[in-house]
């Protein structure tokens, strides 16, 4: 059975297309969406010749922290889903790359067929922050890297003044379920996707004024539905899902460089997150590695 690449994008074209070209295998289907305030990907430059490429005509604008990101999450389940069915469900980033061969990638899924490949922090730490995240209101989540200064700090400071209501009166928003939090780098089934899919209405309507959502959503869904005895290594957080990602060195994932070539080698997860067109030399290195060879439907 086919594989589905769900592909979120907004800038890097070449590291784009370098990662199209690795996934160019017909055992797979691609799903690309471009941001909507994005006009730096022209996807008429964009060349596939085993596999199937769907660029979403549908686009969202896309914003850190925001509802829209599971909008456009949910937009590329919806889609595939109804071309499906499909053994697994990639959700990707632009500026991923896979670290393994096509054919690793499709005998690792025979393998371990049915099981989720989900993350779940489970550190104090960040269960601490998931509460905070879930237990208010949090509005404006859209302005919080917003380029104007002065709305910047407008929406910052309405924020902080709805917070500060909400604690006065002592208000803490009702726990439908067991909230859990992790990356939203996913690998799932198809009959996952179709209950997720399920479940929009009430995505939508109890996450839209939650920060940085996407992390949450979807770990709360699964651990609270049937699919939960399905996670795969459910009780070690490094190896639930299938990215190779360092938050160690910064707030934000570190960017691979070409010194970082054996650790991403020596890695067992089957994609990396993240490149940068800044140093290509590893990139580069990586097609070499993990390319399937480029032939003709």
């Amino acid at each position: 059975m086919k594989h589905a690449y769900l592909i979120m994008a907004h800038n890097e074209p070449k590291i784009l297309q370098i990662l199209l070209s690795m996934l160019d295998d017909e055992r797979n289907d691609l799903y690309l969406h471009i941001d909507k305030k994005s006009n730096l990907i022209n996807t008429d430059e964009l060349k596939v010749n085993r596999a199937n490429l769907y660029v979403l005509e549908e686009r969202i604008k896309l914003y850190w922290m925001d509802i829209t990101q599971i909008q456009t999450e949910m937009l590329l389940f919806k889609t595939a889903y109804k071309k499906g069915p499909y053994a697994y469900y990639h959700v990707v980033s632009g500026v991923d790359l896979p670290i393994k061969t096509q054919d690793y990638i499709h005998q690792f899924c025979d393998k371990h067929q049915g099981k989720e490949f989900v993350q779940f922090e489970n550190e104090t730490h960040n269960v601490a922050d998931m509460k905070r995240k879930i237990s208010k209101y949090h509005i404006l989540s859209k302005h919080y890297r917003d380029t104007n200064y002065i709305r910047f700090r407008g929406c910052n400071a309405l924020r902080k003044i709805v917070l500060f209501a909400q604690d006065k009166l002592n208000y803490t928003r009702k726990e439908e379920m067991e909230f859990k939090k992790g990356s939203n780098w996913v690998c799932v089934t198809h009959d996952f996707v179709g209950y997720l899919l399920q479940q929009q209405e009430f995505i939508f309507k109890r996450f839209k004024y939650v920060p940085a959502p996407d992390e949450i959503f979807l770990q709360s869904i699964i651990w609270n539905s049937p699919f939960r005895e399905k996670i795969y290594k459910i009780d070690d957080d490094c190896k639930g899902y299938l990215h190779h990602i360092d938050w160690s060195r910064g707030v934000f994932p570190y960017v691979w460089k070409s010194d970082d070539l054996e650790e991403l080698m020596n890695s067992d997860k089957l994609f990396a997150r993240k490149f940068s067109s800044a140093d290509f030399t590893i990139i580069n290195r990586i097609q070499k590695l993990y390319s399937i060879p480029s032939k003709k439907k």
